[in-house]
């Protein structure tokens, strides 16, 4: 906030803080992102973008809307009256409400790089049938927190479901802690001892000097 002269009265500056894990963040974007490569958002594939989204209508499509987000840039558009009523039969978010996202998007971002979302590093991705059948005709790619992964996977369309195989637990070592080593070896017992018994003396005759 400044005066009349520019002077700087007041400044706040926000202070951000984690409110979602990294992974949790990019699993959900993920799922957001199949609304866009093969659900009701299709449409805005036209952005040319990787793109996260979501649409929405409600009873008797009196709202539609439809927001979506880019790695920089996050916009949502709806489309009603103040004084609901029926924006007309179908006029469904992906039809009225996606063309002006895409649109607005376009003018906005102009040539800027095209990123992707970044991947965390406990984040893993495999093949995961949406055929009922299971017999893998229709995989797409699904991101998982690592360790929360199906434990059937595609290798591909048409190909049978195959077990995952989880890697070996490793128990994590305090940082600095050297290595254990290996244990040495059991000794072998060796024969137990011998007990030497010593022969039993013979008697005399009384008088006989031995």
């Amino acid at each position: 906030m400044t005066d009349a002269q520019g002077k700087l009265l007041e400044e706040h500056v926000p202070e951000g803080r984690e409110a979602l894990a990294p992974e949790t963040a990019y699993v959900i974007t993920q799922m957001l992102r199949g609304v866009v490569e093969r659900g009701t958002g299709q449409a805005a594939k036209g952005l040319g973008r990787p793109v996260a989204a979501k649409t929405g209508t409600t009873n008797d499509y009196s709202n539609a809307w439809f927001v979506g987000f880019t790695p920089r840039l996050a916009t949502g558009v709806w489309v009603g009256y103040d004084r609901p009523r029926s924006l007309g039969k179908d006029e469904t978010g992906s039809r009225v409400a996606v063309p002006i996202w895409v649109t607005y998007m376009g003018k906005v971002l102009g040539d800027s790089p095209k990123e992707d979302f970044p991947v965390p590093e406990h984040v893993v991705s495999m093949l995961v049938d949406e055929d009922p059948s299971g017999e893998c005709l229709r995989p797409v790619t699904m991101a998982f927190v690592k360790g929360t992964e199906s434990g059937m996977t595609c290798n591909g369309v048409g190909q049978p479901r195959a077990q995952v195989v989880p890697p070996a637990a490793t128990t994590p070592q305090p940082p600095g802690a050297q290595p254990a080593l290996p244990a040495p070896p059991a000794a072998t017992p060796g024969p137990a001892p011998v007990q030497m018994t010593p022969p039993a003396a013979t008697p005399q005759p009384k008088g006989q000097t031995p």
